[in-house]
């Protein structure tokens, strides 16, 4: 015969409640951080944010490692960095947070900045190099552009069977 299982605590039941539901946290008020411990890991950065901003006057809310792999995933830091540079990030910085926020803030900035250039001058992003770079494959596309005559058309006529019936009026 079989023991039946103890029921689970009070706080097991709210900890797991709020674990599945992060987008039920608002205001964290006097909360102990040995408390917060481990609730943010189900989180996605939206709520981390918005918890964040909920809660400016609690600067022990227990998630730099999390902003910290959000930035190791998204800014491609170990390609970019050395691992002493990123061990120095959180005292150049003050936290991982505040250098996500600001990685965001500047890759906003360069993508505005490219999209007012692309509105002012069009030519320069469609050039006919780049016209050509988007219809040919990569190995005729090296052929193209490097040679001034333009390729055969060859291979439009209907000199195959499979292709009889798409490029010929004759059957």
């Amino acid at each position: 015969m079989e023991t039946p299982t103890p029921p689970s605590s009070l706080y097991s039941i709210a900890r797991d409640t709020i674990i599945h539901n992060p987008q039920m946290i608002y205001q964290l008020g006097t909360t102990p951080s040995h408390f917060l411990d481990g609730l943010f890991e189900e989180c996605e950065f939206v709520d981390l944010e918005r918890i964040h901003n909920l809660n400016p006057s609690r600067d022990d809310i227990p998630t730099d490692h999390l902003w910290k792999q959000h930035c190791m995933d998204v800014f491609n830091l170990k390609r970019k960095l050395s691992d002493e540079q990123i061990e120095n990030i959180p005292s150049l910085f003050g936290s991982w947070r505040k250098y996500y926020l600001q990685q965001q803030r500047e890759r906003e900035e360069r993508a505005t900045a490219l999209l007012n250039t692309a509105k002012s001058n069009p030519e320069f992003f469609f050039s006919d190099r780049s016209r050509v770079r988007a219809v040919f494959p990569s190995s005729a596309k090296k052929r193209a552009v490097s040679s001034s005559i333009p390729r055969p058309t060859s291979f439009l006529l209907a000199s195959s069977p499979s292709s009889r019936g798409y490029f010929s009026d004759r059957k």
